[in-house]
């Protein structure tokens, strides 16, 4: 089985030359938005205003169909509460079709390459920090809302919970500071 990378919507992600992961050793999960320039087998989104971020006709793609040929590999899994998935706060979820949440969409994300039974997830774009500055995502979506720190630092405990069972590798050295979790160099990643 191959493993899986989450990529979420952090600055990181800007930096990382996404073509060139290994996407025969890999499959691709994306949070709330798909990636551009790497295949998506999953998308899982949690809030409804992923609508926002795509034209209309697109939305139409993905919810009908569960892929967007511009974005999206073929039969690319849509996970989301219109397709008939209920997400449970501070719940980790041994059953499909439900899925555990606590605070941010990996969250979740990190429940389903559970549920599939990966053993290895390879985190790109969760960073997590604990500064309490607004949202900032590498594709320009900007939440003007502040982050309590207690809402990250929340959201990493619960993510911890799954290092039972799976090994959890983050990406980014910036934040390694910050999350319990071995690192894992992006060039690993690649083909």
């Amino acid at each position: 089985m191959k493993d899986i990378i989450i990529i979420g919507g952090s600055p990181f992600v800007a930096t990382i030359d996404l073509p060139r992961i290994d996407t025969d050793r890999f499959d691709i999960m994306a949070i709330n938005r798909p990636v551009h320039n790497i295949p998506c087998h999953i998308l899982v989104a949690y809030d409804d205003d992923f609508r926002q971020a795509y034209k209309q006709e697109e939305v139409q793609s993905i919810l009908s169909k569960g892929l967007n040929p511009v974005f999206l590999a073929p039969k690319t899994e849509f996970i989301h509460k219109s397709t008939g998935w209920s997400f449970k706060q501070d719940y980790i979820s041994h059953e499909d079709k439900t899925l555990g949440f606590c605070m941010y969409t990996c969250s979740s994300a990190v429940n389903l390459a559970y549920l599939r039974g990966y053993k290895n997830i390879y985190l790109i774009g969760i960073d997590l920090k604990e500064d309490n500055q607004p949202f900032n995502h590498w594709h320009g979506v900007q939440n003007v809302k502040e982050v309590p720190i207690s809402c990250a630092k929340r959201a990493k405990e619960y993510i911890y919970q799954y290092k039972k069972w799976v090994n959890i590798y983050q990406v980014n050295k910036e934040v390694m500071d910050i999350w319990d979790v071995e690192y894992c160099p992006i060039e690993r990643l690649y083909r």
